[in-house]
């Protein structure tokens, strides 16, 4: 049998052997680790090379020419990359954006590896370095459409805000966009990703000039940590890893107190808060324990200050980015130390940040080797360089001959830079498996997008969001969606922008975005009619609040001149309507419905004014209406005044069309939303903490896992367990819900241990509880005077709390499990003498529970409690069954060798009696199902398979083989009665035609 067994498995594994090696593996002998190839690459540079490897610049335009400044920087210096940006007009609509795009890229890595544009003959360049090999990092900032960090407004899918990713509580959602993001830019030819986002809006405040508004995935760092790391996963899976994923803003600006896009921001929380709250998605995707592909490539680090890390804030307090001793502190921290250790990569803020140049640079020339000498010291590995002219960057040669100078003196200086370009390399190759002159450079033709919108639209549906008011309460106010013929006004908040300076103005979301989806999905059925919806923005809106009439109508009438038959043309204004009458003011008298599309031009724009003016002067234009609103940015722009006038209140937290779309299903009640947001509302007394907490409602219940040292057993135990080297290896002998009252094992072996286990633990919400979240047990020792105290505290893990059981007194004891205000039903033990000594016997009941709730054994360390008694030695109790011992992955091996050898039989019987093709077909499928059959009752144990346990290995062969000549013997059988029958048939048949000429005769 185990010939049998070791034939099937090189069978299986045969094929293998014939995989093509990885490319990283099979490209130009270009080993596969990415350190050893950087070192050795990094030997062979010069230094200036080294030096312009650490450079990521921007340039203006949309071309690179031989006349372009960036075209004769990257020939003479080849730079470490490049970022394309809106505001320098690297991008342009005006054509096809995705074919420009991909001709950009193309010629900038071919001008980094000083080739000429495609159509351009190429010149000497004076003192041009040899190109190197390696690729030329293109980035770009990706993060959702409407965003003020997006630079990307067409050619591509309309993503989703972070915000919106984060509303619908679900990772997945969050891969999936990256995975389209990181195909999307591929495609394109970008190779390096300046997002996601990881700041936290712990306590968000409109009014606070640093406010990020959507631009986050929400207020609980532990979702924005598992968000990111969904997302960065994406972008790597679907780029094929060819996009590095650099997060930002490191070590997090959620809790700072104004812009940092042009000030620094001041974060005055205490180091634990700290850590806890805005550094912990960058440590969450900086693990490398879960996987390597939801670990971000790099961090961008930030423009603050942070008083828990720098101490005392003061005028000589640097920003941390430059700040060489807290910077390096941070990264030296647990969390960080590995992924710093394996090559994780820090890319500066732009060395000429407004803020940091005007109050901590001051003097210093915008591109001085000393700010770019600071910034590397600090620890920074890559350094941005924001220009916004071509003279600017004309003058980076000066920074680079500068710290040419100072590598050329060795030293700290030398060794740091070294350290980073080593970095920088490991990531290029890492992207591309090799190095060589054309690794980033192709010559396929642009592929064709194939937009995520399905993706997209899920993401719409599962994010709408009931922000007020309470749902009971909702069913009160809207008990009716729009009538067929309610007027309805739609209010849109909208954003004007451009792809490039010269490009044609784009209003996000249109105007009438709402309107037109409404009338294409409700105009067909008749449950809308067009000229009872009317659109207008919030700019005509203003007006109207301010009194602004239109502009008359001219009216020209002609008078003949005095002293020729010519005609004079004479304009004279004519007023459209008797002021204040607007159309809008007309609308709005008329309409049963007002339906408002909220959305901050940006996030530091604070309120949006116009909307509340309309709340707080014009009561009498809403009064008896329906006004229902959604916002498509950020929910707590609005006060709770605002809110009192509002009939519903949505969140949609994004621009993209298809969260249009999915407003008008909302407003028709076709889609019912989801309550409770990613980020607190405190005008709708919504505060996310709060909703995070275990819910008391549900009834969570403890598991027991009661676990060996690796090498004992129970006596008698089914199979001897190999001793591991490793002494405290754990082996689980059996989990067991212990909320009833049938003894289940036994004493326990010295050294072992019972763990205890929450079922999964869920937050008001509905979701998972946050990871940490504090579980405290409490026992109470019935037999000991009710004796009851806190034994140990857990924290959840995937929502789920694990601590050891440590007993104190014999008898019985109760435990519970306290989370907040949630309660665990109680958990029965009895601690009994067996044997003179004393064993814990844990009760059992059928789970009341799904097993999917179970939590899997774990081997994670538990909190552990000081034992008053030694645990006894193990042994069976008298009459106690040992646990059944797990299925060799072998016996399933077997089983098939079986199935296919019987079944093949069987053909081959059948084919020699001449039985046609279908008949030997359905024989192969009866012994197949015969085999396995057979095989699922021993599997499971059915009643009589315990007696072919002592067969050891032959027990399922004998089954499966058992069940296949079992089926080989029925279909015998039937074949004898099908002709029994047959024959019986003909002799009846025969006598009743005997009869029948006897009569006639």
């Amino acid at each position: 049998m185990n010939i049998a067994r070791l034939m099937a498995v090189l069978a299986l594994l045969a094929p293998l052997g014939l995989a093509p090696l990885p490319a990283a593996e099979a490209s130009n002998g270009q080993p596969a680790d990415p350190q050893s190839g950087a070192a050795a690459t990094l030997d062979n540079l010069s230094d200036e090379d080294k030096i312009a490897q650490l450079f990521l610049v921007t340039f203006t335009g949309s071309s690179v020419d031989p006349a372009a400044a960036i075209f004769q920087v990257l020939r003479r210096y080849h730079l470490g990359g490049v970022v394309l940006t809106r505001a320098n007009d690297n991008f342009d609509d005006r054509t096809d954006v995705r074919a420009a795009l991909y001709a950009l890229t193309g010629a900038l890595q071919a001008a980094n590896q000083d080739q000429a544009p495609s159509g351009v003959i190429a010149t000497p360049t004076p003192n041009a370095l040899q190109p190197l090999p390696q690729p030329l990092f293109i980035a770009v900032a990706h993060g959702g459409l409407g965003l003020r960090t997006d630079e990307l407004l067409s050619g591509l899918t309309a993503l989703p805000s972070p915000l919106a990713i984060g509303a619908t509580w679900n990772p997945d959602f969050a891969r999936l966009v990256g995975a389209a993001a990181g195909r999307e830019l591929r495609q394109l030819g970008f190779n390096m990703l300046l997002g996601p986002n990881l700041d936290v809006a712990g306590s968000p405040n409109p009014a606070n000039p640093g406010d990020l508004g959507a631009g986050v995935f929400g207020g609980n760092a532990f979702w924005v940590g598992e968000f990111g790391r969904a997302y960065t996963l994406g972008v790597h899976a679907g780029s094929g890893r060819r996009v590095a994923v650099i997060a930002g803003t490191f070590p997090g600006i959620g809790s700072g107190d104004r812009d940092a896009v042009l000030e620094v921001p001041v974060v005055t929380k205490p180091l634990a808060e700290l850590l806890a709250t805005d550094i912990r998605p960058f440590s969450a995707v900086a693990s490398l324990e879960r996987d390597t592909e939801g670990a971000a490539d790099g961090f961008v680090t930030g423009p603050g200050l942070y008083a828990g890390l720098q101490g005392s804030i003061s005028r000589d307090t640097r920003p941390l980015a430059i700040d060489e001793t807290a910077l390096k502190e941070l990264l030296q921290r647990d969390a960080f130390r590995p992924w710093v250790q394996l090559g994780g990569l820090l890319v500066s803020l732009p060395l000429n940040h407004p803020g940091v140049r005007r109050d901590y640079l001051a003097g210093q020339n915008l591109l001085a080797s000393n700010v770019a000498y600071t910034a590397l010291m600090a620890g920074n590995d890559l350094l941005q360089v924001s220009v916004q002219d071509e003279d600017a960057l004309a003058a980076l040669p000066a920074t680079l001959g500068g710290l040419v100078n100072r590598y050329k003196q060795g030293g700290l200086f030398s060794e740091r830079v070294d350290q980073a370009v080593t970095r920088i390399l490991e990531l290029k190759q890492g992207l591309y498996g090799k190095f060589g002159a054309g690794a980033a450079i192709t010559a396929a033709p642009l592929a064709p997008l194939v937009p995520a919108d399905g993706d997209v639209a899920a993401i719409a549906r599962e994010a709408l969001t009931l922000l007020a008011p309470a749902p009971a309460d909702l069913v009160q106010r809207l008990p009716q969606p729009p009538a067929p013929g309610a007027r309805i006004v739609f209010l849109t908040q909208t954003q004007l922008v451009r792809q490039c300076s010269l490009c044609r103005p784009q209003r996000l979301p249109p105007v009438d975005a709402l309107q037109i989806a409404v009338e294409r999905a409700y105009g067909p059925i008749a449950k809308v009619r067009s000229p009872n919806l009317s659109s207008f923005d919030f700019a005509e809106l203003a007006d109207f609040l301010s009194g602004v009439v239109p502009t008359p109508v001219l009216q020209t009438t002609e008078t003949p001149a005095p002293d020729s038959g010519a005609a004079t043309a004479t304009a004279t204004a004519v007023p459209t309507a008797a002021a204040p009458r607007t159309p809008i003011a007309d609308a709005l008298r008329d309409a049963g419905w007002v339906v408002a599309l909220l959305q901050p031009a940006q996030p530091a724009d604070g309120l949006p004014t116009s909307f509340q003016r309309l709340l707080a002067t014009r009561p009498d234009l809403l009064a008896g209406k329906k006004l229902v609103v959604f916002t498509l940015g950020a929910p707590y722009y609005l006060d709770a005044a605002a809110l009192s006038q509002i009939t519903a209140y949505y969140g949609l937290f994004s621009a993209a069309p298809a969260f249009i779309d999915v407003a008008a299903q909302a407003l028709f009640q076709d889609l019912k939303p989801r309550v409770g947001g990613p980020v607190s509302v405190p005008a709708a007394a919504y505060f996310l903490a709060e909703r995070l907490l275990p819910d008391p409602a549900q009834k969570f219940e403890l598991v027991a896992e009661l676990v060996l040292p690796a090498g004992a057993a129970l006596t008698p135990s089914p199979e001897p367990t190999q001793a591991s080297t490793a002494a405290l290896t754990p082996v689980v002998l059996a989990t067991a819900l212990i909320s009833g009252a049938t003894a289940l094992p036994p004493t326990l072996p010295e050294g072992a241990q019972v763990n205890l286990s929450t079922t999964i633990l869920l937050d008001f919400n509905g979701n998972i509880v946050p990871d940490g979240t504090q579980v405290d047990f409490e026992v109470l020792y019935k037999d000991a005077a009710e004796l009851r105290e806190v034994f140990a505290t857990g924290y959840t893990m995937r929502g789920v709390a694990r601590v050891a059981l440590a007993p104190k007194h014999v008898g019985g004891i109760e435990i519970r499990a306290f989370s907040g205000r949630a309660v665990s039903l109680p958990a029965p033990l009895q601690v009994s003498n067996v044997a003179g000594e004393p064993a814990i016997v844990v009760l059992t009941l059928t789970p009341s529970i799904t097993p999917s709730a179970l939590p899997a054994a774990t081997n994670t360390p538990v909190p552990q409690i000081a034992l008053d008694a030694n645990l006894p030695a193990s042994g069976v109790k008298e009459g106690q069954q040992s646990a059944p011992a797990a299925t060799d992955p072998r016996d399933l091996l077997s089983a098939l060798f079986i199935n296919i050898a019987v079944a093949g039989y069987g053909w081959y019987a059948a084919q020699r009696s001449g039985r046609g093709l279908i008949q030997r077909f359905r024989l192969a499928l009866g012994v197949t199902i015969g085999v396995w059959l057979a095989y699922d009752l021993y599997v499971l144990r059915a009643p009589g398979a315990g007696l072919l346990q002592s067969l050891g290995a032959l027990a399922p062969v004998l089954c499966a083989a058992g069940g296949g000549f079992a089926a080989l013997v029925v279909d015998r059988y039937k074949l004898q009665l099908a002709a029994s029958w047959q024959s019986g048939s003909s002799r009846l048949q025969a006598a009743w035609l005997s009869m029948r000429t006897g009569s006639i005769k």
